[in-house]
């Protein structure tokens, strides 16, 4: 954790937030006569400062294990649909040594790109029974440290030179989640003694020692004043905190001040993600992006189209679709890459260029051109930059509809769905191949994106009769038309502006959609949708530069 500083609006809104999650988690806590305290920067701030600590934004509960262990029995049903209880013992995805209680309907995203509920939460900390401080106990704190680590690595793609032992967590990476999440339960609980003579937070934050307390220090719990409430805390706190903090009663310098800052806070993302007028400012924002891409090709002499809903758009309304939310272009191959490169360069600041030469975690088979200090969040959240996007398709020679090209486009999708797999944004069973998408995960993103482009591109030579665009969301034959439709470019009118559109954007649209002039049915109306949408969020998530430290060629 590092130390941002919240604007205090939003701070003390999320304190509400997290107060409302610990009333109803003691109201269960009273029903069923269940132990608990206020534990950590929770139970500092409760003796400092009668509530947070100014910069704090979270709760941390202690329990007694046996407590914790009925807490978990009673599940969900005991806090009902208004939140989430995350545990390993009910979630396969986790992987903490300790559960959260998130709230539904909310957002505290920190940027870990796993696919669990992101929801503003607080900590529930099992404190376990311990006999004797002796090298057992060593032993156990630190095989419950390895695997914490390890999961980390594991889950989120991040390298074991971060872990304490990189050698023996890698033997430890090998084995499967469950079975180190149960190694670990195991040493968390191996002390059956409910009434031994110490407890500790195991899975804590800090050295186990600091964490292993007198069980008469901690319990029985006795009331102190939090905010405008009470709550249970420890039974003698200033032996806890002198012994985690030291003179805990003096503020600790800005440098080590921490809290977790998140990329994104929503206070409720069941809203609408935009009315009328937000689509409506949201889809002039992208024809600046537009006009930004346009500008660079003509600089150039390099071709483009408008394509997809966007062509449509054009030509049965003249502007966007009323529901459309994104802008869709095509350029030739030769064209396209010579744009990659040249757009690092001549891009205005505003924008960043997300491609897998720039960016690693890019997991498109093709180019987005997104802005900065924008957030367009979807269904999840991938491990990049993600502002307001227009999407660059590569246009490929290929000759007629043979084997081969169909045999093309469907290894391409595969390899495309084994990064999103790897990324975490498609579930196993989602895979259409899964065996051919699994054969290539052991292989670099940066490798596998080459092997697309080899695909889309091995037959582009400009005599061939079909020009085809692969990576699109439509079947590939729909997206394969003979050349005269696309060259040379028209031109269509377009939110007021002239664009360049395929040929004979008539016979296009009509491959791609049939009767495209007749309005859909609502249901088959398809837009993005997002979960969160910011027009100047002020700072970006990821700066264009930290990517471009990737790829410089």
């Amino acid at each position: 954790m590092v130390y941002k500083e919240y604007d205090k609006e939003t701070l003390d809104k999320l304190h509400q937030v997290e107060l409302e999650i610990l009333d109803d988690f003691v109201r269960v806590c009273e029903k069923h006569k269940l132990r608990y305290f206020l534990t950590g920067g929770t139970m500092l701030g409760a003796i400092r400062h009668s509530g947070f600590i100014p910069w704090d934004d979270d709760i941390d509960i202690g329990m007694p294990r046996e407590d914790y262990d009925k807490f978990i029995k009673l599940g969900q049903e005991a806090l009902g649909d208004k939140y989430k209880l995350d545990c390993f013992e009910l979630n396969k995805k986790y992987y903490l040594p300790f559960a959260k209680i998130k709230k539904n309907n909310t957002i505290f995203d920190e940027g870990l790109d796993d696919k669990n509920h992101k929801g503003i939460f607080i900590d529930i900390i099992p404190f376990e029974n311990v006999d004797e401080i002796n090298k057992s106990l060593k032993f156990r704190a630190g095989m419950v440290k390895n695997i914490m680590e390890t999961m980390f690595c594991k889950m989120h793609q991040r390298k074991l030179s971060h872990t304490n032992k990189p050698l023996f967590c890698f033997f430890l990476r090998l084995l499967p989640k469950r079975i180190l999440m149960r190694i670990q339960h195991h040493y968390l609980t191996k002390c059956k003694n409910n009434d031994s003579k110490y407890i500790n937070a195991l899975g804590g934050t800090y050295h186990y020692l600091k964490e292993t307390n007198l069980r008469e220090d901690i319990l029985p719990p006795r009331k102190v004043k939090f905010e405008d409430r009470e709550y249970c805390g420890m039974n003698k706190p200033d032996v806890y905190l002198s012994k985690i903090f030291g003179d805990y009663m003096k503020l600790p310098p800005v440098e080590k001040r921490r809290n977790h800052m998140p990329n994104m806070i929503v206070f409720d993302s069941s809203e609408k993600p935009y009315d009328e007028k937000e689509l409506r400012k949201l889809q002039l924002t992208l024809v600046e992006i537009l006009d930004e891409v346009v500008r660079i090709c003509n600089k150039h002499k390099l071709e483009y189209f408008i394509t997809g809903g966007t062509c449509l758009g054009a030509m049965r309304h003249s502007v966007f679709i009323p529901w459309d939310d994104d802008i869709d272009m095509v350029m030739p191959r030769e064209d396209y890459e010579k744009f990659a490169i040249i757009a690092r360069d001549e891009l205005d600041d505003k924008y960043f260029l997300d491609y897998y030469k720039t960016n690693p975690e890019n997991h498109f088979g093709f180019l987005k051109i997104k802005m900065n200090n924008t957030t367009f969040v979807q269904g999840y959240q991938y491990k990049c930059h993600n502002g307001f996007f227009l999407d660059i398709f590569p246009l490929d020679y290929n000759k007629k509809d043979t084997k081969l090209v169909a045999f093309d486009a469907s290894l391409a999708r595969c390899l495309i769905e084994t990064l999103k797999y790897k990324d975490k944004n498609l579930k196993l069973k989602s895979l259409r191949r899964p065996y051919i998408s699994l054969l290539f995960v052991p292989f670099t993103n940066r490798r596998i994106h080459k092997m697309i482009d080899w695909l889309y591109s091995h037959n582009n030579k400009k005599e061939h009769v079909n020009g085809a665009v692969y990576p699109t969301i439509y079947y590939y034959k729909k997206d394969v038309y003979p050349l005269e439709i696309v060259l040379p470019h028209s031109e269509v009118e377009f939110e007021g502006k002239k664009y360049h559109a395929y040929h004979d954007p008539d016979k296009y649209l009509t491959q791609l959609y049939g009767d495209y002039m007749k309005l859909p049915p609502k249901e088959k109306r398809i837009a993005h949708k997002p979960m969160y949408l910011d027009f100047n969020h002020g700072d970006n998530l990821n700066t264009k530069e930290e990517y471009y430290k990737y790829n410089k060629k």
